[in-house]
């Protein structure tokens, strides 16, 4: 029943489209005579069209693109064809091309041919997809005088194809309104987008450089990347002495960082310090600052662009400017195994800067006072700063244990479930003396939410080890810092 049924609506449909196309006006074999010219272009005047992008449709003009009836509703579909090829006309409001507010090309969804810009798309009011102007050469037109009214028809100049009708009531410059049907539209966005379907909102929504892109676009696309510092040229680090003072040192201290909360800890330069999972997956933001002088502290971005947007053995903790040393060498790290997965998610990140109540109250319109820039706003008033003093201080985070990267398609920041097991650890060389804090994140080992306390979260260990004196000696000291002289070019 169902092929039968499928049969008699095709057949339906091809002797419809048959029974519209002997209604229109017929072409003429006979050349336009000089009268008929001029009455012509009066109807094309008074029915809306003026303007340099239109062509009349010629007598006995074929297509370029030509198929049967049969193959144009195998290839459209029955509602598509019955407005290309039976000149029907859809619903207003009703298709989503008359909502659409992205950048792009709108194309012939017969054959393809590019016919308007998104730039010159906007909303008339009418119900059906509306633009201002057309791509030079694209759109032919022949004059409609169906329902009793003089119009100007608007067709595809490649397949002919029925796209709508083009009237002078438009905005300027044109002044003219060309009303497509959306059924006879293809859409082609300018910039990849990914749709949420929570919001419904694209990736980057609204702001492009270019609504069409250039002839050359792939071949600019092509430029070879070029890494942006020179790092060979950084002081290197000694893995054969990095590796004597883990073999000697002793532990003298430790700190037990709760839940949803910070604590602070100071070194001397030459000591390290471990992070410790001890009880369940659980990532900890991390601030460091020379325990001498609270100005010099970590810098995430700089430290980023000098290692990598995740961070491992051998890699450095770089200060802030003026300063910019090495503040901590990472001597080992039990989840340097994990390296990069198939979503680009790497461990212990110098991306994200730290969940903090601001941003949760912009999202959420919720006071939360247990995020990590809080926790280690009150590790520092708890070490004797003041509060202002305390949060000006806190600054952009290594992420322990943390398990981020950006997405493929829309480059956006993510987390996933962290790796760390209890016994994980990293650990750290202090190549200056620090004062460091520590948060145990409230959204646990990130695999779902931040934050709030529907997360499960655990306490996170912090050890300090005195190294060996005699292992030391072979150590040159604390490093100097940058020996750039701070003028910036002013007399």
């Amino acid at each position: 029943v169902s092929v039968i049924a499928t049969r008699i609506r095709r057949r339906l449909c091809l002797s419809l489209n048959r029974g519209a196309r002997n209604l229109l006006p017929r072409a003429s074999a006979k050349p336009l005579s000089v009268g008929r010219r001029i009455a012509l272009q009066s109807s094309r005047f008074f029915s809306g069209v003026v303007g340099d992008n239109f062509r009349e449709l010629g007598d006995n003009e074929r297509p370029e693109v030509e198929k049967s009836e049969e193959k144009w509703l195998d290839d459209l579909g029955e509602s598509a064809f019955q407005v290309l090829r039976g000149h029907g006309t859809e619903p207003p409001h009703t298709h989503a091309f008359n909502y659409n507010k992205d950048s792009g090309v709108y194309s012939c969804a017969g054959c393809g041919t590019p016919l308007f810009h998104s730039s010159d798309k906007y909303d008339s009011g009418s119900g059906w997809p509306s633009f201002k102007d057309n791509i030079p050469g694209s759109v032919v037109t022949r004059t409609d005088k169906g329902f009793g009214m003089v119009r100007t028809e608007i067709l595809c100049a490649k397949c002919h194809g029925h796209l709508g009708h083009v009237f002078n009531d438009g905005p300027r410059p044109t002044h003219l309104r060309h009303c497509v049907n959306g059924l006879a539209l293809k859409f082609k966005p300018s910039i990849k987008r990914s749709y949420s379907t929570s919001t419904g909102r694209g990736f980057r929504r609204g702001y492009s450089t270019s609504l069409v892109p250039p002839p050359d676009a792939e071949e600019r696309k092509q430029a070879k990347p070029v890494v942006c510092y020179e790092v060979d040229s950084l002081p290197p680090v000694d893995s054969e002495f990095y590796e004597r003072v883990r073999a000697s040192m002793k532990k003298v201290d430790e700190v037990l960082v709760k839940p949803r909360d910070a604590s602070w800890f100071e070194l001397e330069a030459g000591q390290l310090f471990r992070i410790t999972s001890v009880e369940g997956p659980q990532v900890g933001d991390l601030n460091l600052w020379n325990r001498d002088n609270i100005r010099e502290k970590f810098y995430s971005s700089k430290t980023r662009q000098l290692h990598a947007t995740h961070l491992t053995r051998g890699d450095r903790m770089w200060s802030s400017f003026p300063y910019l040393r090495p503040m901590a060498t990472i001597t080992h790290d039990t989840l340097e195994w994990y390296g990069w997965d198939s979503d680009g998610g790497g461990v212990h990140d110098v991306i994200g800067s730290r969940c903090d109540p601001y941003t949760n109250a912009v999202l959420r319109g919720k006071q939360y006072d247990q995020c990590c820039h809080s926790n280690l706003v009150r590790a520092l008033v708890d070490k004797g700063l003041g509060i202002e003093e305390a949060e000006a201080s806190v600054h952009d985070v290594l992420n322990v244990f943390m398990c981020t990267g950006f997405t493929h398609d829309t480059k956006q920041y993510f987390m996933k479930a962290s790796p760390v097991r209890p016994g994980d650890f990293i650990e750290f060389f202090a190549e200056v003396p620090l004062l460091g804090a520590l948060s145990a994140c409230p959204g646990g080992d990130c695999s779902a939410s931040h934050s709030d306390d529907l997360t499960t979260c655990y306490p996170l260990l912090v050890e300090i080890f005195d190294s060996d004196p005699s292992v030391l000696r072979d150590w040159k000291g604390s490093p100097a810092v940058s020996a750039y002289k701070g003028c910036h070019g002013v007399q």
